[in-house]
């Protein structure tokens, strides 16, 4: 049994190759050493040989940068990815300079797909979203009229017939902010009558500008206007003259509709002209 032992030391030593076929050719092992021997003679299988390489093999870790905020994200996407498919390129026209890009919009009719708000509702989304819903475009009234603040802003700027209106109230208004980093300079503007009938139609307003919202600009008057007194009537008007660009715009009622009435009706509204996009 001693020679047993020491063969069985020596085959644990890996660096002598030759250990258990001297023992062999001496003749000095038991039928449970022969057995035992020529278990050790067999070379390792490639599974055990693959498994023990995968142990020894330490495992990559991945690495993850770390994620780009989604503020930050959305606004990039929703700013600088611009869907061309769905609007005329002969309608728009895009420059950059440094941190700052500009693009032309220009008129062709009542609610087409080459307004400002248009854009920003579908940059880079395969659908048109209303800017009100994603808060892209903020919109403010004088009083808040038929449903809560969610729904009235959103009616706000539809491209869908709606009923949107304020409170009866003198000097009655509706403001669109465009948001921190845009500016507009605006040379044409479209309105929807905000009612499915003709009455309480806007016939006397001004359309103004502002960078503050407090100072306002006139950039368009109109007094007796009868474009819009029918079921949900557009209409669209030149601004000229007009070279500041303007964070905040607004429709400001003068005068009674011609319901006799101060509610404010618009249902819907587009602006078009340069726009400028600032990055963060």
């Amino acid at each position: 049994m001693g020679d047993f032992r020491s063969l069985v030391e020596l085959s644990d030593d890996e660096n002598d190759e030759n250990a258990p076929e001297t023992a062999l050719n001496d003749g000095v092992l038991t039928s449970i050493g022969r057995k035992l021997a020529n278990k050790l003679k067999r070379p390792r299988s490639r599974g055990s040989s693959a498994r023990s390489s995968a142990k020894s093999t330490p495992m990559a870790t991945p690495t993850h940068s770390a994620p780009a905020s989604p503020l930050k994200k959305a606004f990039r996407d929703d700013v600088f990815d611009f869907d061309e498919d769905h609007i005329d390129p002969s309608c728009t026209k895009a420059t950059a300079d440094g941190d700052s890009s500009s693009r032309t919009f220009t008129f062709a009719k009542d609610f087409d797909k080459n307004g400002v708000l248009y854009y920003i509702g579908k940059h880079g989304r395969p659908f048109w979203n209303n800017p009100a819903e994603t808060l892209q475009v903020m919109v403010s009234f004088s009083e808040h009229g038929e449903g809560n603040i969610v729904g009235v802003m959103s009616d706000a700027l539809s491209r869908k017939p709606v009923t949107c209106r304020t409170r009866n109230g003198e000097k009655s208004w509706i403001s669109y902010d465009l948001g921190r980093l845009r500016r507009l300079i605006p040379n044409y503007y479209t309105l929807r009558h905000g009612s499915s009938s003709k009455d309480m139609a806007l016939q006397h307003w001004r359309f103004e500008g502002s960078e503050n919202g407090v100072d306002w600009v006139c950039l368009d008057t109109r007094f007796n206007e009868s474009a819009l007194q029918r079921k949900y009537g557009t209409s669209s008007w030149p601004i000229t003259g007009s070279h500041v660009a303007f964070r905040y715009l607004r429709v400001m009622q003068t005068g009674p509709n011609n319901s006799g009435t101060h509610e404010l009706s618009v249902g819907g509204i587009e602006f078009y002209g340069k726009l400028l996009e600032m990055q963060e």
